[in-house]
């Protein structure tokens, strides 16, 4: 959930940048926000269905467990990509 709370705060400077004239943000900056919902909205669907998933097989939760795991690391790769793009590289 916490992906989520950022993505929503991400959007602060999202609206702000265009509205001060500074021009559009990254396209990255959107693909970053995108994957910080996502990653909420999967939380939300374990939330909402645990008791579904907790009678799943041990196997099939351990797959769902790895592609949430790799919706947040994919945020994290995100993050510092967008990072050294905007900041100009290392």
């Amino acid at each position: 959930m916490f992906a989520g709370i950022a993505a929503g705060l991400l959007l602060i400077p999202m609206v702000l940048q265009p509205l001060g004239g500074g021009g559009a943000p990254e396209p990255l900056i959107f693909a970053l926000d995108a994957l910080g919902w996502l990653s909420a909205l999967g939380g939300l669907v374990l939330i909402r269905y645990r008791f579904v998933f907790l009678r799943q097989p041990p196997n099939r939760q351990r797959v769902y467990a790895a592609v949430v795991w790799g919706i947040n690391a994919l945020a994290f790769l995100m993050f510092f990509l967008t990072v050294l793009v905007i900041s100009g590289g290392p």
